[in-house]
């Protein structure tokens, strides 16, 4: 995702900065013979793909299935457009700019990258991350320790172990 990496500091155009170096026009990705499809796969088989509720009978060799993620979020809209996600994006990091405590939810690969990134980009203002697990990076454990060595030479990084957010405010 290009989330953690841009949303502290997005850039300054939609062509220009941390954005722009974390899009990849979709035409750059599927050659001539490539095809996107977005709709509802009904059925899979090694073969081909049924889609939508007509059941297209989509061929392929290779298949690649992109599910996504949803949630209740303003940066995380249907079908936006690169300009209206920027825009929000340079939202969001003003938010962060003008915060004095960033609070981070979970210490997975995302959640990790985000305070990296935060504390790095603001090293005035305290973050905080707050992880259910014994571990940072649970899928990567021997990552565990030097990652929380590096937050701990920023001076701003506070880390909540075995603790679950159970109930928050929606702002």
């Amino acid at each position: 995702t290009q989330q953690p990496m841009a949303l502290p500091d997005p850039g300054e155009s939609v062509t220009q900065g941390r954005l722009a170096n974390a899009t990849v026009p979709f035409s750059k990705i599927v050659n001539k013979n490539g095809k996107h499809i977005a709709g509802l796969a009904m059925s899979i088989s090694k073969t081909h793909v049924e889609v939508g509720s007509e059941r297209t009978v989509v061929p392929f060799d290779t298949l690649v299935v992109n599910t996504g993620s949803a949630y209740n979020s303003c940066i995380k809209v249907v079908n936006p457009t690169l300009d209206y996600r920027f825009r929000q994006m340079k939202a969001e990091a003003n938010v962060i700019k003008n915060s004095e405590t960033i609070l981070v939810i979970g210490g997975g690969l995302v959640g990790t990258e985000m305070v990296s990134n935060v504390a790095t980009k603001y090293p005035e203002k305290k973050v905080i991350i707050c992880q259910a697990g014994p571990y940072i990076l649970p899928r990567v454990p021997e990552a565990h320790d030097k990652v929380t060595a590096f937050w701990e030479s920023l001076g701003n990084v506070e880390v909540h172990l075995n603790e679950r957010v159970i109930e928050f405010d929606d702002m």
